[in-house]
């Protein structure tokens, strides 16, 4: 029974990992897209606030915080070597006949202030999302998870906008517009990604529950 359970918890873990994964490598591609809701903002805030956020909050909720942290690295990381991959598919030479090359690495290039931007404001991000969402989470005693959950989120995204966009924009004069929109964005999509953290830790715990 007990290696069942162990087993489970696996599954679980890897899909979370998984969706954290394909959350942060893809933003490093739809963060250079501006869609415009209401607010101009890139599409990578709510990628971020679907499969990055709620999942590492979901962690912590059924793993505690050193699997939390665990899981925010492994998605820095995996996000950084997918940045150099991208960068080494436009550096490497391309076939005669292809003529799509200046749009392609108009597209996948990064330049070093995005890629320093990224891993410095996920790496602190992250970081204070599972330490509040960890802290809120003592002092309630386990209970009011939605509170936790939209706190540490809302806390985590504000920081990643703050750092990302002063490194990457220091010097753009219309910086504060862009961290306006980036916020309010981050917090719209924070909240209403509150119920996917309940979703995720339920079907989790249905799943640990049935018997084979």
């Amino acid at each position: 029974m007990y290696q069942q359970i162990k087993s489970k918890d696996m599954v679980i873990f890897s899909i979370a990992l998984m969706l954290i994964i394909c959350g942060m490598t893809s933003s490093a591609i739809t963060a250079t897209k501006p869609v415009h809701l209401i607010l101009n903002f890139p599409f990578s805030n709510i990628i971020f606030a679907i499969f990055t956020f709620p999942i590492i909050d979901a962690i912590c909720e059924l793993y505690g915080k050193p699997l939390a942290y665990f899981a925010a690295s492994i998605g820095i990381l995996s996000q950084f070597l997918f940045v150099i991959i991208l960068q080494c598919s436009v550096i490497i030479p391309h076939a005669p006949d292809w003529q799509s090359q200046t749009i392609y690495a108009k597209v996948v290039t990064k330049s070093r202030f995005v890629i320093l931007g990224t891993i410095v404001a996920m790496s602190v991000s992250q970081f204070f999302d599972v330490y509040v969402f960890q802290f809120i989470r003592t002092k309630t005693k386990g209970k009011w998870l939605w509170l936790r959950s939209s706190v540490s989120s809302i806390i985590g995204q504000l920081i990643d906008s703050a750092i990302f966009i002063y490194i990457v924009f220091f010097h753009y004069i219309n910086k504060l517009n862009l961290l306006y929109g980036s916020l309010l964005s981050k917090v719209t999509f924070s909240i209403l990604a509150i119920p996917l953290v309940y979703l995720f830790i339920y079907i989790a715990k249905q799943y640990k529950s049935t018997t084979i």
